[in-house]
């Protein structure tokens, strides 16, 4: 296949960005953005660990443990239920091979959805009220240290989401629907592929690593989106 390129991930602000166009130029077409407040624009209410603390700290959280050998759940292991005060704990001792996933907002940390600010284009999100969906924990909170990263993978069912970063940065690679089932589900003259048509990772990819991604993505023709959030950023993913 044609080789892949690297590509900067969009950035919007947020002012500047209609719904309607925001529809038509990325939900429509499945393309990846960033959505930024514009610079001055008043900022959200501060988040961070002490607040977490004092806020939310018995809400249940599950703690995974990273797995370079894994080719599930984003290169981690099995969850393990813990207490979001608990996790803070070990994020004081330092480490970057751990993770903490899915605090259900609206049970366990009510304030955190006071602080966290609804961008207008995702404000009619149905997923978390449609049966026939998987059940989700939306909105959640995910926390993790710095440092820390996950293999390439696919979400639950395929399905979009939003994100929104309240410390630290974060950087993302992204691979298109349409791309990863043309390029890496697939077998191609670049050799087997990556993932089965479900979305399940036949071995661990790691667009982190820069000659994997030059070899294994861009090799097989894919083009590998990269963008990195600073705080109160949003990044909205097709699937």
């Amino acid at each position: 296949p044609p080789r892949g390129a690297w590509a900067q991930l969009p950035v919007e602000v947020v002012e500047e960005l209609s719904v309607a166009d925001f529809l038509r130029q990325y939900v429509e077409p499945q393309r990846p953005v960033i959505l930024r407040r514009r610079s001055g624009a008043a900022a959200a209410p501060r988040v961070d660990v002490e607040w977490l603390r004092r806020e939310c700290a018995a809400g249940k959280i599950f703690v995974f443990e990273r797995d370079v050998a894994s080719v599930g759940r984003g290169g981690f292991g099995e969850p393990q239920p813990s207490t979001l005060g608990a996790y803070l704990e070990r994020l004081a001792g330092g480490g970057t091979e751990h993770y903490a996933f899915d605090l259900k907002a609206a049970c366990d940390c009510g304030a955190l959805l006071d602080r966290v600010p609804l961008l207008d284009y995702f404000s009619a999100d149905e997923v978390p009220f449609d049966a026939q969906l998987p059940p989700t924990n939306w909105p959640s909170l995910i926390v993790g240290p710095g440092g820390s990263r996950s293999a390439l993978h696919v979400d639950s069912a395929f399905l979009p989401f939003w994100l929104t970063l309240l410390g630290g940065r974060k950087t993302f690679r992204v691979v298109t629907r349409d791309e990863w089932r043309a390029r890496l589900a697939r077998p191609s003259a670049a050799g087997a592929p990556l993932y089965s048509s479900e979305g399940k990772a036949l071995s661990p990819v790691d667009a982190f690593d820069d000659g994997f991604a030059e070899r294994e993505l861009l090799g097989r023709g894919a083009t590998v989106w990269n963008g990195t959030l600073d705080v109160g950023d949003s990044i909205y993913l097709p699937t």
